[in-house]
């Protein structure tokens, strides 16, 4: 039986089948290009978020660190001045001793300029030789109650208040002698007996034109500093021999002035 020959209605039955079942097949790679575009374009969108998170998060981060600076100030204010081991109370330490040092410098220098070194050391210890008097019945004198003493009265309060250093300080020329400073010019100087001469030259020892006794406004403020300079520094010398200086009732200023800190000549008169 010879098979019948392709008709035309047979060939285009056939393309159409074919056409039908590579259909599927375009749908499908359709639906694939899809979905992945719909990927790339949420991963588009996720890195387009994502330098907008990183600077949201870094703010966050600086906002975090900047609030724990602020509660930390507080504790560093009061460690500065009340750990001076760390480094910024360490920074303001050296500091003022470096100002503490210049103010030192320059007024020991006006004082040395002006002849007034040795007249400021005897001026400031010449109290404790009326002090001393207070133990002088307690020898001998422990070691231990000795500084005691001393500390108390070579504080701030007793050896070098203000008080001591005014605008009324003055200095009184001595013949062949030094200088001398005194606490009040003006009533040393009618104390003296300077004013029954005359108003005119208590008004020249106000003005600081006299040539006897002279008010200075300025150079309490320097022996002011020169004390608080000594005072810290005869304190364990003069523990060591405060008894020996009350047994051979030696001169407080003497023994400060000419013996320990050298600022007198041995010929000046104390």
């Amino acid at each position: 039986c010879t098979p019948e020959p392709y008709t035309h209605t047979h060939l285009v039955f056939s393309s159409m089948a074919a056409s039908m079942t590579q259909a599927p097949s375009f749908t499908n790679t359709s639906l694939k290009s899809e979905n992945e575009l719909e990927t790339e374009l949420s991963r588009a969108t996720r890195s387009s978020w994502r330098p907008q998170r990183q600077q949201q998060k870094q703010q966050k981060q600086q906002e975090q660190k900047q609030t724990r600076l602020q509660q930390q100030l507080p504790l560093l204010r009061r460690a500065l001045f009340r750990l001076p081991p760390i480094i910024g109370a360490s920074l303001v330490l050296s500091q003022a001793i470096a100002a503490a040092a210049g103010r030192v410098d320059s007024s020991f220098q006006i004082l040395s300029e002006r002849d007034l070194i040795c007249a400021s050391c005897t001026y400031i210890f010449e109290p404790m030789d009326e002090w001393v008097k207070e133990i002088e019945a307690a020898v001998p004198l422990p070691r231990r109650k000795a500084r005691q003493w001393l500390k108390k009265t070579l504080a701030k309060d007793s050896i070098c208040p203000s008080r001591r250093f005014s605008t009324g300080m003055g200095v009184e020329e001595q013949d062949g002698k030094q200088p001398r400073l005194v606490e009040n010019a003006l009533r040393h100087a009618k104390l003296s007996g300077l004013g029954e001469k005359g108003s005119h030259h208590m008004q020249r020892v106000a003005a600081g034109t006299h040539e006897d006794i002279r008010r200075d406004r300025k150079v309490g403020s320097h022996v002011e500093i020169a004390c608080n300079y000594w005072r810290e520094r005869v304190l364990d010398p003069l523990t060591d021999s405060l008894e020996g200086l009350l047994k051979s009732k030696r001169n407080f200023v003497d023994y400060i002035c000419n013996v320990h800190l050298r600022v007198c000549d041995s010929h000046d008169e104390l």
